[in-house]
This record gives C-alpha cells, structure tokens and sequence, in this order.
C-alpha cells in the first residue's frame, strides 16, 4: 500500500478547491445567476424571507453554502483571474482547458 505525502495530500486538497470552484458556477449558471462568465441575477443570493415569528425573524436563502451575492463576484474573480491559474500551476491541470469548458476568458471579470 502507497503511503500519502504531504504533498500527495496537499496537491489533492488544492484539486478539491478548483472542483467545488467548478461546481459552485455550474449551479450558479443553472440557476440563472451568472451568464458567459457574468453576474445576472445576484440578488437572488441571500434574499432575506422575513416571517411574523419573533422566534425566526429572517431566514436567509443560501445556494449551495453561499449567503451573499459578494461571493458570487468572488468566485468569478478567482476563476477568471490568477488565482486558478495559481491554483493549476501546483496541480498540474490546465486551467484554460477549465475557462473553456466553462466558457470563460482569463481577465473577464
């Protein structure tokens, strides 16, 4: 049985960051929240229902863990910007064969 390095297991959690990266703007793109690289309908994220209850005085929508429509410009940035570039350089993937399959271009954002 191989033993995991550090650096097995470093290159792996890096791996995970760029998958849910992935992840999270393919939900945000079926939902209609981001378009060609773009951000639409960012108020739909964190919109606060408020209800007659004292006990719960608002509930806040969240699409997959995100609360705010700050994160979505976030996750646009780092997709569009160095920080996948950074993140693929120390993986070994190709972070423009990632912007291709998702349709966006290096600097959109």
């Amino acid at each position: 049985m191989k033993q995991t390095t550090e650096d097995d297991a470093l290159v792996g959690l890096l791996s995970a960051v760029i998958n849910q990266a992935i992840d999270d703007y393919r939900i945000f793109e079926r939902k209609g929240i981001v378009a060609n690289g773009q951000p639409r309908d960012v108020y739909k994220v964190g919109r606060r229902r408020f209800s007659r209850c004292r006990q719960a005085n608002y509930q806040v929508d969240q699409i997959d863990g995100m609360i705010s429509g700050k994160e979505v410009f976030a996750l646009l940035h780092f997709l569009n910007g160095s920080g996948l570039d950074v993140l693929c350089d120390l993986t070994g993937h190709k972070a423009c064969r990632i912007r291709s399959f998702l349709g966006l271009r290096k600097g959109a954002a």
